[in-house]
Formats: structure tokens, sequence, C-alpha cells
């Protein structure tokens, strides 16, 4: 009787796999769209993370609003900004309606040490 060796599975392998196959010098909606096909069910903040470990440029869009730091979230809203005044008016209303991760607040740390929602995510993906 033979037996199949365990196959290695889970979204990280599977991102690692299109990365190598692909090759893309940057992620676009196109990309986005891709491996949200790929890997699904996988979900927005999961793939975002996964892109961002990645170390390649992100759109805007994919990137989303960043709040690690006041910089990074002053960076974000930046680039958003920036996509929204060079686009048409129909791609303005898709920035608009934009809803991405911690679009509302702003993770903080207090000085007590307590952990932001960020990185208790991060730590549920490691």
């Amino acid at each position: 009787m033979e037996t199949n060796p365990r196959k290695t599975r889970g979204k990280r392998h599977e991102f690692a796999r299109w990365l190598e196959r692909e090759k893309p010098e940057s992620i676009g909606e196109r990309e986005w769209d891709e491996l949200r096909s790929l890997l699904s069910p996988v979900s927005e903040s999961r793939l975002r993370h996964l892109l961002r470990e990645s170390g390649l440029p992100l759109a805007p869009l994919i990137d989303g609003v960043r709040q690690d730091t006041l910089d990074t979230l002053e960076a974000s809203l930046l680039k958003l900004l920036d996509e929204y005044e060079q686009s048409s008016r129909e791609r303005q209303i898709l920035v608009r309606r934009f809803e991405g991760p911690c679009a509302v607040g702003i993770a903080r740390r207090s000085e007590a040490g307590r952990k932001t929602r960020d990185d208790l995510m991060d730590d549920s993906l490691a």
C-alpha cells in the first residue's frame, strides 16, 4: 500500500508559490484579485499581512491606511489622497468609499505596554 507524503499547505505556502511563479514587481488590483481567488477563503487583513511581509510595493488601495505610527498613518493617507487627485471621477468614488483595514480609529500602545489590535493580530498569525 502506497502512502502519499503530507503536502505542505496553507495560505503562506500558496502565496510563496504564487510569488515565485509570477514574480510581480508590485501589487495592484489585478494581483490582489488574483490572490483573493487563489487563496480563497482569505480575509483582507490576512492577505494584506502576507503582502506587506513580501516587501513588494503595494498600490494605495491595496496597502490601505497604515496606523503603526503617526508617520505611517500620514504617509498612507497622503498616498490615498494622491491616488484620488490623479484619478478619474469613477475611480475617485472608489477611493472615497475605501474602508480598508484600520480605517476607523488609531491603534495606540499605552504606556503600560498594552498590545494594539494589530499586535494581537500579528501574534495570532505567527
